[in-house]
């Protein structure tokens, strides 16, 4: 039939071919300030800025190959930029990417302090591993701390602590000893079968 042959006569569609045009996409998706989603502020998404740049941020990290072209590096470098230009640097919520008055701060966080972690370790930036250990150590004291507006509350603690514990120990890193006995403690409990 015509159909079987025009089906015949298109190329396959490989693996590389598919994640370089979704990379290319997703690159030409990027702000000018660095982040992505600023099209969707205001809308219903539950994602911030922040979290829709560290998400696009570890795809782009994870495909393995843009870390190593530079036009690809760039970009990368631009939105790790604007996620470390929402960090808060001291206070109570010294680490958090993004705002604490969010309803989903700590699930835009996770996605941002994740992709800060990844960017530092992949793209060998040293410069970056004490704001990714700051980023770390937030979640893991939102994990523990029983003031804290998510702890053993929402679902999310318990993932983006655990990954800040597990992520080259980035999360760890500075903590003392009750600090780390605390979130194992907790994510023991949350995890606890009976």
């Amino acid at each position: 039939s015509t159909a079987a042959a025009a089906h015949r006569a298109v190329a396959p569609v490989t693996r590389e071919a598919v994640l370089r045009r979704a990379t290319e996409w997703l690159l030409a998706q990027q702000d000018p300030d660095g982040g992505f989603g600023a099209a969707l502020e205001g809308t219903s998404a539950s994602f911030r800025r922040e979290g829709w740049t560290g998400l696009a941020l570890l795809a782009l990290l994870g495909d393995g190959a843009s870390a190593r072209d530079p036009a690809r590096r760039a970009s990368i470098e631009r939105g790790l930029a604007f996620l470390l230009e929402r960090m808060e640097g001291e206070g109570a919520h010294a680490g958090l990417i993004g705002r604490a008055d969010d309803g989903a701060a700590l699930f835009n966080h996770g996605f941002a302090a994740t992709a800060l972690l990844e960017g530092a370790q992949l793209l060998e930036r040293g410069d970056l591993l004490d704001s990714a250990r700051s980023a770390s150590s937030y979640l893991v004291r939102t994990s523990t701390d029983p003031e804290a507006r998510h702890a053993g509350r929402d679902p999310f603690t318990t993932v983006w602590s655990t990954l800040a514990m597990v992520s080259g120990g980035a999360g760890e890193q500075g903590l003392d000893a009750g600090t780390k006995e605390r979130v194992l403690r907790a994510l023991a409990e949350r995890t606890d079968p009976e």
